[in-house]
């Protein structure tokens, strides 16, 4: 019953790991606006309320779209004002435009664009109407590919092959089944973690020898403290595969003896002589391997970084390049969106129209620390003395104050995604592949990095203290 019992619960976490990170994929996708996911769509039969009634029927709330917008700012004394044709709130009308005003534009909340594909679905099943969504998302296989590789490297240094395959097998599941840059890199460290815990799996005093255990169970559970930056998910998955792993550790432990026995004829066990705190750990495999280690998450930063920062064509299923309106790092071209210093600008002018001179370009520019003055009067030593009273003053208080107008608007406004994007975002219309979605990628990744880093120079510094060096 107690054998049984070895070989039961093992056996159960391992395949309840390899289930679990096989189940819960995901393709890392990309998006272009921060928070919001676009919908494009035309239409002979639906109107543009059509388009939004069905969207929001299907758990889509909060789109942002033309005919829900209003003036952001307005002013008390003269609400109505005529807007001139190069005026901020008549081009913020291009942000529902595609750059040939083919198609209307709708942006979907990321919190609420879970029944997305099933709107989609459903106002494409209208005669004569397409709706398609921003595609960004393929597979990416070089991610896995290198940490199949790197597995593939110690795999073939490893003194216990196929203990050390099925131990890392929930790793290798996790990578393909979640190909984010930091997870992938986050498997190459769990990999190296399984060879130094292999070294010394076995042989005497394994669990109280402190010093190597420690060592290995570093390279596990940090990068799942460090992953948890990027997503909460992809850090359970990772401490999933973890426990697979010890799992096949066990049960191998457990198997191996019985096989031998009885598949082998072998009537003796053999024992390793010197114990696990006689094993030094830190030797010239190790290092090559730390090293191997360290240039896969050269490569995983390099590219990661390409795969953000390249320029892609987005290939929708129409066969058109469609160009959508984007935040960008920089515009260079024509600028057709306007952004929020032309926002303000608006704003500014909007809110001083009553004080202003009609004579007063409406869409002028204003300067830094501006201000609107008007008369007054006041009884100074029995005479009437004319004072000024500074009403308006476009400095920085100003601006917050426009900002924090936008924050509390009671409507899905257009403003209040622009100012989600960065203050000091640009906006065109682009072919870009989007934001990245693993979130604090580059720095998790350099953390990731630093602990094999670390190992490098420890096993170096003794060589040095030691005078071999």
């Amino acid at each position: 019953m107690l054998a049984s019992k070895k070989f039961f619960f093992p056996s159960v976490i391992f395949i309840f790991s390899l289930i679990v990170t096989a189940v819960f994929n995901q393709i890392p996708e990309s998006q272009l606006w921060k928070g919001y996911k676009i919908v494009y769509g035309k239409s002979e039969q639906l109107t543009r309320n059509d388009f939004y009634e069905i969207l929001s029927r299907n758990g889509c709330n909060g789109i942002i779209y033309a005919d829900n917008q209003k003036n952001p700012v307005s002013s008390e004394i003269a609400p109505i004002q005529v807007q001139d044709k190069d005026s901020y709130i008549v081009r913020r009308s291009n942000y529902f435009k595609d750059k040939t005003g083919t198609y209307d534009i709708y942006y979907v909340s990321e919190k609420n664009h879970k029944n997305l594909s099933k709107a989609l679905q459903e106002l494409n099943s209208y005669s004569e109407t397409s709706a398609e969504t921003e595609n960004t998302s393929s597979f990416p296989w070089l991610p896995p590919f290198i940490a199949l590789i790197f597995f593939s490297s110690i795999l073939f240094l490893s003194q216990k092959k196929f203990l050390y395959s099925i131990s890392c097998l929930p790793f290798l599941v996790l990578s393909f089944s979640r190909p984010y840059y930091t997870i992938c890199a986050s498997c190459c460290l769990g990999f190296a973690g399984l060879f130094l815990i292999e070294k010394t799996f076995g042989r005497r005093g394994f669990f109280s020898d402190r010093r190597n255990l420690f060592l290995g169970l570093v390279f596990l559970v940090f990068p799942a403290f460090f992953i948890a930056f990027s997503s909460i998910a992809n850090s359970i998955l990772f401490i999933v595969s973890i426990a697979g792993s010890f799992a096949a550790i066990l049960l191998y432990e457990e198997a191996a003896p019985v096989f031998e026995k009885k598949f082998l004829s072998r009537n003796f066990n053999f024992t390793y002589i010197k114990s696990a705190s006689a094993i030094k750990i830190l030797g010239k495999n190790t290092v090559f391997i730390m090293t191997g280690l360290i240039l896969s998450i050269i490569l995983f930063f390099l590219f990661f970084k390409v795969s953000v920062t390249a320029i892609q064509n987005v290939n929708f299923s129409n066969q058109q390049t469609v160009l959508l309106p984007s935040p960008v790092s920089k515009n260079t071209g024509e600028k057709l969106l306007p952004d929020l210093d032309d926002m303000t600008f608006w704003a500014w002018n909007t809110v001083t129209f009553p004080y202003r001179r009609l004579s007063v370009q409406k869409n002028s520019i204003p300067q830094k620390n501006e201000k609107i003055t008007v008369p007054n009067f006041s009884v100074q030593n029995g005479r009437i003395v004319e004072t000024g009273e500074d009403v308006f003053a476009f400095d920085s208080s100003f601006i917050n104050s426009i900002y924090d107008t936008i924050d509390n608007l009671d409507y899905p406004a257009l403003e209040g995604m622009l100012l989600s994007q960065g203050k000091d975002s640009q906006f065109a219309y682009t072919k870009l592949g989007g934001r990245s979605s693993e979130k604090n990628g580059f720095v998790i990744l350099i953390f990731l990095g630093i602990i094999p880093l670390c190992l490098i120079i420890l096993f170096f510094t003794g060589k040095l203290l030691n005078g071999y060096i």
